[in-house]
């Protein structure tokens, strides 16, 4: 709830868990949270589509008809690799800035019609990614072409980590779909086609606003930036992020 008490304009929390004594948790929360929450609705859900399958399952029809933005975060653990772990602390640094300059990321849409979706640049230690797609280009081309889309560019930038801000048209077609639990498949069932649903979602937020005619604007802890240079880093160094703001970051 710390992270929510950043947003300094208004604005409506949707949360989903898998949990049931979390979610009996969150109703005691309400009185505690941030006075910029308007409204707040919370639901238990099935363990499936990690991040992405109760957004859309749940929420996403009413984000399409009902706003013009919206901000994605999720309680990120990625507890897999040690490397990996500060990961979250990282997106929500970007995403929703300890400086209380949140409220820029509104301006940017505002100010310019073009922007599609605000997002951190990668993280340091994903490394280079040769095709964004990996193992799931053909499953996210079906999806693609069965939308009315073209089939995606060979190299592309995404919301590595699932979390972002969008402007909605820019992935209405995404929010708007048929989704049904059905799409995706169990935790733990890694054999199952239906589980990397998700990863393929989280691609799809990246291709879908650009081929919406959107652009990308990317959030740092220090500012914002257009410049995409760094997907085109090869190994590690320890400060990408660094040599990116101090040789491209652009004024406010």
């Amino acid at each position: 709830m710390s992270t929510l008490s950043r947003l300094n304009f208004s604005f409506d929390l949707f949360i989903t868990t898998p949990d049931e004594t979390i979610y009996f948790e969150l109703q005691s929360y309400r009185h505690s949270m941030p006075v910029t929450m308007k409204n707040m609705d919370c639901r238990l859900v099935p363990n499936r589509g990690r991040n992405f399958g109760p957004l859309l399952v749940e929420f996403g029809s009413e984000i399409s008809t009902k706003y013009q933005y919206m901000l994605h975060i999720h309680s990120k653990k990625s507890l897999h690799t040690r490397t990996l772990r500060c990961w979250s602390e990282f997106l929500n640094a970007c995403l929703i800035p300890y400086d209380g300059s949140v409220d820029l990321v509104l301006d940017h849409f505002e100010q310019d019609k073009e922007i599609g979706i605000i997002f951190p640049p990668y993280f340091e230690y994903l490394g280079f990614m040769s095709d964004p797609w990996d193992i799931h280009r053909e499953a996210g081309d079906k999806w693609l072409t069965r939308n009315g889309f073209l089939q995606s560019e060979a190299n592309f930038l995404f919301p590595a980590g699932g979390m972002f801000w969008a402007r909605v048209e820019a992935i209405k077609s995404i929010l708007s779909s048929s989704w049904s639990y059905d799409d995706f498949g169990e935790e733990g069932q890694i054999s199952n086609p239906t589980f990397n649903t998700a990863y393929i979602v989280e691609r799809l937020i990246g291709v879908v606003s650009q081929q919406s005619n959107f652009k990308n604007l990317y959030c740092t802890e220090v500012g914002y930036t257009y410049d995409n240079s760094f997907k085109e880093r090869v190994g590690l160094f320890s400060n990408f992020l660094d040599r990116l703001l101090i040789r491209n970051l652009r004024p406010l």
